[in-house]
């Protein structure tokens, strides 16, 4: 038997907002009805994640890689929405350099750090939106990405995608002047659409069955009136 039931929350403007359902969904959905924006989740997304529609959002992936330009993050063609309106970028194959970060190296261990872009209504690509501790670097690639998702995105901006990088032990990774094809680091590309950076998670604890919506700033707006869907 499939259980459905449709309810309202409160926008909180920050993460972890919890929505009590009385079981853990295996599909929901949630709108924001004043800026268009909505999220679609299913438990095999994983945890913050979800299908996003309007707001600030891709519409297709930028599809991320190494640029012609071997130090930069080159990506695709691609649609996003900013403010309700439609926008196109072309394919930039020489790259966008990321921010001129130096990732100390450790002899005794690797260490990782994450790279982020967005883009505005200018049709500009921006790094910058990066993981806080990148000096430093990170123990795991988890920890790095987890923190450059928290890092915040530009008023009128989107995520487009990044790239996380696992320093090898004998020299420090340079941001813009290291290449991302240089044998001795491990670099991986990530796309940001259609999943929403700050989406869905499930919520099974002393708080109730149901899921947590992250601070998407589209949907998760303050004092908010949010309509949820939710089936088991």
């Amino acid at each position: 038997m499939q259980w459905y039931k449709c309810g309202t929350a409160t926008g909180t403007g920050t993460a972890d907002l919890d929505i009590d359902i009385g079981f853990v969904p295996s599909k929901f959905s949630i709108l924001n009805p004043v800026t268009g924006a909505s999220i679609d989740w299913t438990t095999d997304m994983g945890e913050n994640s979800g299908i996003k529609k309007g707001g600030d959002s891709l519409l297709n992936s930028a599809v991320c890689g190494i640029g012609s330009t071997p130090a930069f993050m080159a990506t695709g063609a691609f649609v996003f929405n900013i403010d309700g309106f439609q926008y196109a970028k072309a394919a930039v194959t020489a790259g966008t350099a990321p921010t001129a970060t130096t990732v100390t190296h450790s002899a005794s261990k690797f260490l990782y750090a994450a790279f982020g872009y967005e883009i505005g209504t200018d049709g500009t690509i921006h790094a910058g939106v990066d993981a806080s501790g990148n000096a430093a670097g990170y123990d795991t690639e988890a920890e790095a990405i987890a923190a450059l998702l928290a890092d915040s995105i530009t008023a009128a901006h989107t995520l487009i995608g990044f790239f996380t990088v696992k320093v090898g032990k004998a020299a420090d990774f340079v941001g813009a002047t290291t290449s991302l094809a240089d044998a001795a680091n491990v670099v991986t590309y990530y796309d940001m659409c259609p999943l929403s950076a700050h989406g869905i998670k499930e919520m099974n604890d002393t708080n109730g069955q149901g899921v947590y919506l992250g601070a998407d700033p589209n949907v998760n707006v303050a004092s908010a009136d949010l309509y949820w869907e939710a089936w088991r």
